[in-house]
Order: structure tokens, then C-alpha cells, then sequence
């Protein structure tokens, strides 16, 4: 197989046609403009803020833009913004200075993150406010360097932007001298249907043997999906690009490029492995072969994976690996074993043993009926009509069986569909009533299902009956159809009204979270209870006397070990007089 490589000094040569139409970034100095704004930039603006190209405020007095905030948004805030062509597939830098004028939080939180202001790119998530190294974007300061890596996609577009005022920040921002260059640390690899871009670092880690051998396993996948799916994501290549120098909040994300990781001792292990396949290209990739309308949460692209690493005799190193071929199921056999519908990693490990007595082939029709013309008594509407995620659900069962010719659905216990239902159609309705308004003929009720006062959570947003994916509230235990669920550090506050007498509740770590958190429940500012410090997946049963309490505080505290993973349950809140 071909494997491609192109090195730095030959780009232009190999990329000719595209760098002739690649403009880049217009007036990065700023000193063009007139009437107040600066030649090609546009600016996007939002209430309380005011954007302004400033000829004479920059470095060494030249031209710049300024954003100034006074009013508090919790909207994205106000960008200049700047639409340039660039060449395909290739890594960038996009550099700037940053001066700012009292940056700050225009109502102090301890609980809120500061946003000062910052670059971006149109890559996802690709803002400086994500460097892991930031200088310092709040307060008064000079103009200061920001830098932020980025690599296009096979079309070459780009939006460049400036930004603040996000999440309530006000004061005045600057920015100068702008520029976007291609990145000279890395280089570009391409085989049939794969362009990546690696650092230099990188390539040495890896060696140039391994990143062939992972193009090589990449063009593998691309067919094993094709052939699963009956189609192609585009005529275009896909790519791949690992940001150094910010991070992408997850472990990839899909698209073109695909963001990932670069683990550099990860790559040192197994990446010259001839049939070792990085599982976030397993994924993620899979994501890009999704079929409009079909897809619903991870099915469809877990599904893929362990089809690809069957049929491509792959190697996989997480969950206790490595894991080779059939024997890769153990990921979804640990996973699914830790959870329940309709999480991805319980219904392929479902899946798994139904499969073994079907075969693949029923699998390979029901994707590709998504694709061609209706099929006499196929279930289902076609992927456009469907509504919502139970309705995808559903026809995907409903087709498999019909293909199989065996009920699919046996698979689930009765009460696994109905969740399923339930999960995928609950209306989400937030609740208008406090526990302090329910009726005095209500003698027990769900937490859950009453209005809080006010709530703060660490990372992500508080979650009511469901996780932030919509499925069931899980311990490693059990599944529970009611609870909260927050990220430390949290505190969530319910008024009372001194009407309950008692509180019922089960507290524990999200499953399969690597976590550490401590629970912590207040009433009038008197501590009711707290925990040892949460490690382990198991649940804890708690009944607190509440005679008399007006307010109370549910809390998650983060152990004083970080953050990471710390997702604490309260599970089957029940309230009773």
C-alpha cells in the first residue's frame, strides 16, 4: 500500500494548485481601515458590548481592534472575525497580542470560571482559553504573545477570530498583530484515505515505521466501515490532527479533521504494532460514517468499531488490553457489564452474542437500508422523518429483525425497553415547585422532581433524573429513575419551609468514574452530614432528620485531590413528613 509523505520543504511543490488560491489572513497588522472599521474583518456583536478598530492604540501605535464590555452576557460574547482561505489538510499557528484593561467577572463567583479574552479558530473548540499554558487574559495587562495550533480541513476554510465577553466578563480587550503561518514543527502524511499531521516530537516518538504503519491500518478501517455501511463519508480524504497546545476537553472528537490525543507513550508501545488501531480513530472515525438521520448517541459508531476490529484482525491496548479480532468484545463485556440501556456500551455488549448467531450480514443490511430505495415490509420511516432518538432506536431493532429473521428485541428485558422509551421521550419538563409549595397532603415525593433554589456545579451543568447523555442516573450497582447529578465542586439548594421531616437518599460516584468526591448535606447552615472521602463504586444509604429545616444544601465537594471524574450522585432523593 502507498503511503505518501510530505515533507516541509516540498509542500509547495506537492500542493501547488491549492497554495495559488490559499490568501491567508488580510490585514493581521491592522493598519488599514477607515470609519471606524478595519478592512476584511466583520465583527459579530452582542448586547452590553462595543467593537471598535482603534488606528492609533496598538503596538507602537499603530491600528488594532478593541472589544469593550460593560454589561454582563452570558452569551458568546462579541468577535471580530475574519473568513480566510488556506491550504487543505495542512497545520497552522495563529498568533497575536492580548492587552487588556480590568478584566473581570462583573459579579464575583467563586464557582465561575474567568474567560478573558482570546483567539479562536474555527476548529473545534479551538480558543486560547483552552491553552495549558495561558498567560494571563484577566486583571490589567500588557500587550502579551498567544499563540494556538490548528490544522484545516480538505477545503482549506478557516474563520479566524477575536473574542471576549463570554460568561458574565467585562472591561476592555486589545488585540494586535495578527498572523496565521503554516506550522513549521510538524509535518504531513498521507496515504489513500488518511492525511494526518503530526509534530515532529511526535514522529520521533512514534518513528517514521509506526505513522506508516498507522496510515496503512487507518486505509483498513476506512474500507472495513465502507464495507459495513454501504457508503463514504465524501470523495474527500479524511484527516486527523492531535492539538499540543490546548486541550480538546475529551478523548477525540470527529470530523475533518478528527481531533485526538497524542499519547506519546502510547505511541512509543504500539504504534509500530502492525495491526494495532489507535480506539479513538476506531470512534471517532466511525462518527464520519454515520448516516444522516439514522444515527443516534454511539450506537451506530461503536457498532462499526468492534465490526472493523473483527474483520481487521485489529489490536487494541485500553480496558485491560491489548485486545486482538473477537477478543476486543471485553471492552464492551467491562463496560456494558458497569451499565445499562440505553448506554452504548450495554447495547453492543448486548448485541455481541446475538451477532455471534446472525452473523454480520443482517447488521450490513440494516445500515444500508438507510441508504437505498424502501424495501417491500421494511420497518421503519426513512432517516429524514425521523423525530426523535427512541424513533431511530426502534426502526434499528425493528430492521434488524426483519433482516436476522430473529426477534432482535429478545435481547432486552421488557423493563430495558421501557427505559429505553422513557429516556429517549421524556418531555424534560423542569418543575415550577419548590418542596416548600407541595400540599400537606403530600406525604412523600422525588426530589428530583421539585424546583431548587439555586445550583452550582464545578464542570458541565446539574443534572435532573438523567445524565448529561439523557440515560438513567447509574451507580456501578444500579440504574435509579430518580436523582441529581453534579460535578464537583456543587451545591445544590432546596427551600424546605421547615415542611419535611426526613430525607432518604442514596449517594455514590457515577459509574465507572475514577473519581474522589465528598458528600455533604447542610440544613440552615448546620452541617447534617458528611461522608469519607468517595472512592469506590459503591453506593451509600443515608436518612437525615429534617424537623424544622427551612434550607437545605445537597454538596459535592472534590476531596482536595482535583477535579477529574468527580460526578456525585444523589440517588432516590425522597422527601417524606
Amino acid at each position: 500500500m502507498k503511503v505518501t509523505i510530505i515533507m516541509p520543504a516540498l509542500a509547495l511543490l506537492a500542493l501547488a494548485s491549492s497554495a495559488l488560491s490559499a490568501k491567508g489572513l488580510a490585514n493581521g497588522d491592522l493598519n488599514k481601515g477607515a470609519n471606524n472599521l478595519p478592512d476584511s474583518w466583520t465583527v459579530n456583536a452582542c448586547t452590553g458590548a462595543q467593537a471598535a478598530w482603534e488606528p492609533n492604540a496598538g503596538i507602537k501605535n499603530s491600528g488594532c481592534l478593541s472589544i469593550t464590555v460593560t454589561a454582563p452576557s452570558k452569551e458568546e460574547g462579541i468577535t471580530w472575525e475574519q473568513d480566510v482561505q488556506l491550504e487543505p489538510y495542512k497545520a497552522y499557528l495563529f498568533t497575536g497580542y492580548i492587552k487588556g484593561n480590568e478584566i473581570k467577572l462583573a459579579i464575583p463567583d467563586q464557582n465561575a470560571k474567568e474567560t478573558g479574552p482570546s483567539l479562536a479558530t474555527s476548529m473545534w473548540l479551538c480558543d486560547t482559553m483552552r491553552l495549558k499554558k495561558s498567560p494571563t487574559s484577566t486583571g490589567t495587562f500588557g500587550w502579551t504573545k498567544f499563540a494556538i495550533d490548528f490544522a484545516t480541513g480538505p477545503d482549506g476554510k478557516a474563520t479566524i477570530y477575536c473574542k471576549f465577553g463570554r460568561n458574565n466578563m467585562v472591561g476592555k480587550a486589545y488585540f494586535d498583530n495578527l498572523m496565521v503561518k503554516p506550522n513549521p514543527d510538524t509535518e504531513k502524511f498521507e496515504s489513500k484515505h488518511m492525511v494526518l499531521n503530526l509534530w515532529k516530537d511526535e514522529i520521533a516518538t512514534a518513528t517514521r515505521e509506526g505513522v506508516i504503519q498507522r496510515l496503512k491500518n487507518a486505509d483498513r478501517l476506512y474500507e472495513a466501515y465502507k464495507d459495513l455501511t454501504g457508503h463514504e463519508p465524501g470523495k474527500e480524504k479524511s484527516s486527523a490532527y492531535a492539538p499540543k497546545l490546548w486541550g480538546i476537553e475529551a478523548m477525540g472528537w470527529s470530523g475533518n479533521p478528527l481531533l485526538w490525543i497524542a499519547d506519546q507513550e502510547w505511541m512509543k508501545t504500539y504504534w509500530r504494532q502492525p495491526d494495532y488501531c489507535a480506539e479513538i480513530y476506531l470512534h471517532e472515525l466511525a462518527h464520519n460514517f454515520d448516516i444522516r438521520g439514522a444515527a443516534y448517541d454511539m450506537h451506530f459508531s461503536e457498532l462499526m468499531f468492534y465490526y472493523a476490529c473483527e474483520k481487521c484482525n485489529f489490536v487494541i491496548g485500553e480496558d485491560k488490553g491489548p485486545h486482538q479480532g473477537k477478543d476486543v468484545r471485553y471492552r464492551w463485556e467491562l463496560r456494558g457489564a458497569q451499565a445499562g440501556v440505553p448506554d452504548p456500551a450495554y447495547v453492543i455488549y448486548k448485541l455481541i452474542p446475538f451477532i455471534d448467531q446472525v452473523g454480520w450480514e443482517p447488521i450490513k443490511q440494516t445500515y444500508r437500508s438507510y441508504l437505498n430505495k424502501p424495501i417491500p415490509g421494511l420497518p421503519g420511516p426513512n432517516p429524514e422523518d425521523y423525530e426523535n432518538r427512541w424513533g431511530k432506536f426502534k426502526t434499528f431493532f425493528d430492521r434488524l429483525s426483519f433482516f436476522s429473521k430473529r426477534d432482535a428485541w429478545s435481547i432486552f428485558t421488557k423493563e430495558e425497553i421501557a427505559d429505553v422509551e422513557r429516556c429517549y421521550t421524556d418531555p424534560r419538563i423542569e418543575p415550577t415547585q419548590t418542596p416548600a409549595d407541595v400540599s400537606s397532603d403530600v406525604t412523600t415525593i422525588w426530589l428530583s422532581d421539585l424546583k431548587w433554589d439555586s445550583v452550582k456545579v464545578g464542570y458541565g451543568g446539574p443534572c435532573r433524573n438523567y445524565n448529561e447523555a439523557s440515560f438513567p442516573l447509574r451507580s456501578y450497582e444500579r440504574s435509579h429513575k430518580k436523582g441529581l447529578g453534579t460535578h464537583a465542586p456543587a451545591n445544590t439548594t432546596f427551600n424546605l419551609g421547615g415542611k419535611w421531616k426526613k430525607l432518604d437518599v442514596y449517594v455514590g460516584l457515577i459509574a465507572r468514574s475514577k473519581g474522589s468526591v465528598i458528600f455533604v448535606v447542610n440544613g440552615d447552615g448546620k452541617e447534617l452530614y458528611r461522608s469519607d472521602k468517595v472512592t469506590d463504586q459503591k453506593e451509600r444509604h443515608i436518612t437525615l432528620d429534617l424537623t424544622g429545616v427551612n434550607k437545605m444544601e445537597l454538596i459535592v465537594e472534590d476531596a482536595g485531590d482535583g477535579r477529574t471524574w468527580d460526578w456525585g450522585m444523589w440517588l432516590s432523593p425522597q422527601l417524606s413528613r
